[in-house]
């Protein structure tokens, strides 16, 4: 697994019978990686190995790098200040697909004015109803 792993980035050796050090990581993840979430990632490279190989290293490490960059996503319920919202459309720009998580999963979604009205509806009993836009 040494050399898959080496292929993106990733340099260890084994330390024990069970055991593996992580020297080095590669530079994009630094800030945000989790040491759970390495654990668990490269845990499942090396077992994907070690089961027969069903996939190509290329697959698995694709899997790998991708779970690695969603990890530290922005979701649900997160607050941003202003800055961190200049931030993340910035970085946004700077993708190569900006519309999806190397997942598949959708990065941007549009709601048009009548979605987010309907999302937001006043009429309910006691309330003067919707007011009408001008």
């Amino acid at each position: 697994y040494r050399e898959a792993l080496a292929q993106v980035g990733f340099h260890a050796g084994r330390t024990g019978e069970r055991t593996v050090s992580v020297r080095t990581v590669p530079a994009v993840f630094d800030a945000a990686l989790d040491p759970e979430l390495l654990r668990d990632a490269l845990t499942a490279f090396v077992r994907e190995e070690v089961d027969g190989g069903r996939k190509t290293v290329d697959a698995v490490a694709d899997e790998l790098l991708s779970d690695l960059a969603c990890y530290p996503s922005i979701t649900g319920n997160t607050s941003l200040r202003e800055g961190s919202v200049l931030d993340l459309l910035a970085a946004l720009d700077d993708c190569e697909n900006p519309y999806a998580c190397p997942h598949g999963r959708p990065v941007i979604v549009e709601f048009d004015r009548d979605e987010i009205a309907s999302r937001f509806e006043r009429d309910y009993p006691g309330h003067g109803g919707r007011r009408r836009e001008e």
